[in-house]
């Protein structure tokens, strides 16, 4: 797909004085404008954006009702929005901020858990895809109808429409029993068409899914989008670089993302910056991410930056890569972690080449952890003897890994495996002895019981046995991703 090709106003950086600016009138303006967010922005609810500080130009859809949002404290629903572009950092008072909070792919059930984005001075954010002008079609209730976050009666409830004044449709779902409809100008949902009347004909509407899929992937309200960020940095080293400052909640897994058509996925805190022509960058503070281009996935952990390169459209042009970052490039974003976004977060140290490279090796010395981490999958046949229980992970090259000290690992065991009643684990990892590690129950250092899933870190160097236990009949996997 083509990436909508937008601008930052280049007006504004005939502006910007080649000079810095006095130290004061600096300090000034990053205090007052965090200060300002932080509290402007404190009511934010799911699925919004805030105007933090200024300037921000929107671009609102088509069938979007005129909304303000020119001043700190304005709301917008993100369905509404087309683009945010936001000034660089002009002093004394001007420097551009906004923050979203998205559902992404979080569920229902957790309304209280958002994704929190913070748009940093120059950036331009476009959400993706464009509208079709759209029919007059009004929807009305015969009598009290729930209107639902999503085109099915398992979705949340987020109000009632009353008998009364029609309702505007915005969309129709695939199979055009459900339409979207704005209640006001800061609510839009489903609801059926079986339970309500229609002026108009629903069919003419666009096919409007509450989301959009991509690559098999569903998205929701700004969990997919172009994002390009200025050259250079701010006129004074109190302010953080301008990029998107992201974090996800606590305790939900990963958090998917499609970003300039990059999949970006976030158990984490992350920074990014994109350059069109250039690269596009996200460095992970704390926790862990991923990101994938094409069929090429690395992990990128607290500590090191992937660097994917964009052409002059803002798409991919070649592999990721994964280094170590410098701290001290983000010490700015300290007055932001715990205050705009959630989570009071420690950016962690820089990783070094060597926290990166070569982390689990093979007897021989072949390297199966790439720099940056990639995800090893071994593949095992159908088990023709009902009575063995166990495979050894690596029995290609002996059975035996050389694991560097602090990698971390996700095992997971794919595939129909049946647990052997005597081996109550799908997955184990030991230490290598020269006893086999069934008769060596000391060197036992984690199982995955009934779980499919084994998230370990191997605090110590050395020799190790990874094994997959059960009887199977058609062929099963066992994948260990590095540096998750």
């Amino acid at each position: 797909m083509r990436l909508v090709l937008f601008g930052i106003t280049t007006a504004l950086l005939t502006l910007i004085p080649a000079f810095a600016q006095p130290a004061d009138l600096c300090i000034s303006l990053v205090q007052r404008a965090l200060s300002q967010t932080e509290s402007s922005c404190a009511g934010l609810g799911r699925n919004q954006a805030c105007y933090g500080n200024r300037l921000i130009d929107v671009s609102l859809k088509p069938e979007s009702p005129v909304a303000s949002f020119d001043a700190p404290g304005d709301l917008l629903a993100l369905t509404d929005i087309d683009s945010l572009n936001l000034s660089p950092m002009i002093t004394p008072d001007e420097w551009g901020i906004s923050v979203m909070s998205l559902q992404a792919n979080l569920p229902d059930s957790l309304p209280g858990q958002n994704v929190t984005m913070v748009l940093i001075g120059e950036v331009a954010v476009q959400n993706r895809g464009a509208d079709a002008a759209l029919p007059e079609v009004l929807i009305s209730a015969r009598n009290n109808v729930n209107v639902r976050s999503g085109p099915s009666t398992s979705n949340s409830v987020i109000t009632t429409l009353t008998p009364g004044e029609p309702v505007k449709a915005l969309g129709r779902n695939a199979a055009g029993d459900w339409v979207l409809v704005r209640i006001d100008d800061d609510t839009t949902g489903w609801v059926a068409l079986s339970v309500t009347q229609a002026e108009g004909d629903p069919s003419a509407l666009p096919e409007l899914e509450p989301t959009a899929t991509v690559g098999g992937t569903t998205y929701g309200p700004m969990q997919a989008f172009t994002l390009r960020t200025g050259i250079g940095r701010p006129q004074c080293a109190e302010a953080p670089s301008d990029g998107l400052l992201i974090q996800t909640p606590q305790g939900v897994g990963r958090v998917t993302l499609l970003i300039n058509e990059v999949r970006v996925e976030l158990g984490s805190t992350a920074f990014l910056t994109a350059n069109w022509g250039t690269a596009m960058t996200l460095s992970t503070l704390e926790g862990t991410a991923r990101v994938t281009v094409g069929e090429r996935t690395v992990s990128v952990p607290a500590g090191a930056q992937a660097s994917i390169p964009l052409n002059a459209e803002g798409l991919p042009s070649g592999d990721p890569t994964v280094n170590g970052y410098d701290a001290a490039a983000f010490t700015a974003l300290t007055p932001l972690l715990g205050a705009v976004v959630p989570e009071p977060v420690e950016v962690a140290a820089g990783l070094t080449e060597a926290d990166l490279l070569g982390s689990i090796v093979d007897r021989t010395g072949r390297q199966l952890c790439a720099l940056g981490g990639t995800t090893i999958e071994y593949t095992f046949p159908p088990d023709d003897d009902p009575n063995d229980s166990k495979v050894t992970v690596g029995s290609s090259v002996g059975g035996v890994l050389e694991i560097r000290s602090g990698t971390r690992a996700v095992l997971t065991a794919g595939g129909d495996t049946n647990l052997y009643r005597n081996y109550p684990d799908y997955i184990r990892v030991a230490r290598y002895t020269s006893s086999d590690f069934a008769d060596s129950p000391a060197t036992l250092l984690a199982q995955s019981g009934f779980s499919k899933t084994l998230p370990f870190v191997f605090e110590e160097g050395g020799l190790y046995i990874i094994n997959l236990a059960g009887t199977h009949d058609d062929t099963v996997t066992l994948t260990i991703e590095c540096g998750a």
